[in-house]
């Protein structure tokens, strides 16, 4: 660490705009003439300068350079000066070399040195710019053995700067790092609540329960309501985090264009749908009490998706006044409508051998009102609205081929034989309900 001796004006302030005032119109005389300016103080030649724009540059270079404490001093006092003409012959100064000998011409001892800075808060100064970096990069390795395969960086802004301080305040290294590996001056305080429990303050203040014990001053390792616990937090936290980078899909979205000349049942496709695919950068990050925190951070766009195209009918459909046999395989009722022993039978079965995965129509047009997946009961079923007060019931379906509001017209396939539910065997059990109430399906169809 070198040492200067620091110029009485600084201090006083050095050549602020107030004083710049004062020697401003014979600047303006003497830049235009065959001389230069020679800066004086207390009857001493500091340096010579060629024009006042040089001076101006050197005076912020050494502003720029001293601790923030003084920037107020500097601004708001002002230096005795003077200005003398000399030849410009002799003005081989840069605003670099002005700035180094004020320096050398100052009074008091400074130092020049290197601040460490956190979140533009000066925490340290030390005279060896390399060392401090090797200091901090100790706490990053410390951390990054503790937890290979992870990435450790510091969660503050970190700056060294070069620039000018008192010599009380350069550190040692050995200072330095004692200072690094400390906890703020600042702390905050929570109040323990009925509610807690030193596991769920682990979650909640995102401390071990060690710490929160410390912390609280529980010597018998309980805590108590009203017990305050001072969360402290390092000068310096480490993050330590995994980047992963993946290709990932993008669905596609369906686009309808509706034919009004066509029924509400038509679909046609006229493009087919293809998925996209993005790059998706996730950032894993370890936190204190152990657990993992993922979140996206980046995506880049590889390949936009195509959508579907399809047309769709736009023209409603009549209702049904007939309605058709539901199965077209067979006409054979097995079970009719009405009292079956002490129960009634609300419907009809329909079956005949080899009819297994047959398929069931839609007796009339309608829109499918509710589709049913049990192993109980009806099984498997669906009910179709058809207006005016009347619907159908098709149950025990091996499978179903429609969704709920989904329009059908008479004859569409909208499911398959089977015998799923309370069922002795493959066959179809049809209702016909009108305004609620079960009627007898051969009246109908």
């Amino acid at each position: 660490m070198s040492k200067i001796k620091h110029l009485n004006l600084i201090k006083k302030g050095l050549l602020p705009l107030t004083s710049i005032a004062f020697f401003g119109l014979t600047v303006f005389y003497w830049n235009n003439q065959n001389y230069g300016l020679a800066l004086e103080y207390d009857g001493k030649e500091i340096a010579t300068v060629p024009n006042e724009g040089i001076y101006r540059k050197a005076s912020e270079m050494l502003t720029n350079q001293l601790d923030p404490k003084f920037k107020n001093v500097v601004e708001n006092n002002s230096p005795n000066l003077k200005l003398t003409a000399t030849n410009k012959t002799k003005c081989c100064e840069s605003p670099k070399d002005v700035k180094k000998k004020i320096i050398e011409k100052s009074s008091d001892e400074f130092s020049k040195g290197y601040g460490l800075y956190i979140d533009q808060k000066i925490v340290a100064v030390g005279n060896d710019k390399q060392k401090i970096k090797e200091t901090l990069n100790k706490k990053l390795d410390k951390e990054k053995a503790n937890h290979p395969g992870w990435e450790v960086k510091f969660e503050e802004n970190i700056e060294i700067k070069h620039g000018i301080f008192e010599p009380n305040q350069v550190k040692k290294i050995n200072e330095i790092e004692k200072i690094i590996n400390s906890k703020t001056d600042s702390h905050h305080e929570y109040t323990v609540t009925e509610e807690d429990t030193v596991e769920n303050l682990t979650q909640k203040l995102n401390m071990t329960k060690e710490e929160i014990l410390k912390a609280s001053n529980a010597t018998d390792g309980n805590i108590c309501v009203g017990d305050k616990i001072k969360e402290e937090k390092d000068l310096l936290n480490v993050k330590i985090f995994k980047i992963n980078t993946k290709e990932e899909e993008t669905e596609f979205s369906t686009e309808s264009t509706v034919d009004p000349a066509k029924e509400e049942t038509y679909k046609e496709t006229i493009q087919e749908g293809k998925n996209g695919k993005n790059k998706v950068t996730y950032e894993t990050i370890l936190l204190d009490n152990g657990q993992e925190e993922t979140k996206q951070t980046e995506i880049t766009v590889l390949e936009n998706p195509t959508n579907k195209k399809i047309i769709v009918g736009g023209k409603e459909i009549e209702n049904s006044e007939n309605l058709i046999w539901p199965v077209p395989f067979t006409k054979k009722v097995t079970s009719p409508f009405g009292m079956r022993g002490r129960s009634m039978h609300n419907g009809i079965d329909i079956s005949v051998r080899g009819i297994a995965g047959k398929d069931i129509v839609a007796a009339g047009n309608g829109k499918v009102e509710q589709v049913f997946y049990s192993g109980k009961g009806y099984g498997n079923h669906l009910i179709i609205n058809h207006g005016n007060g009347k619907k159908t019931l098709y149950a025990h379906c091996q499978s179903i081929c429609v969704s709920q509001g989904d329009k059908v017209k008479q004859g569409d396939t909208i499911a398959k034989m089977g015998t799923t539910g309370d069922s002795s065997g493959n066959h179809l059990h049809f209702e016909v309900r009108v305004k609620g109430s079960p009627q007898d399906p051969q009246k109908y169809v």
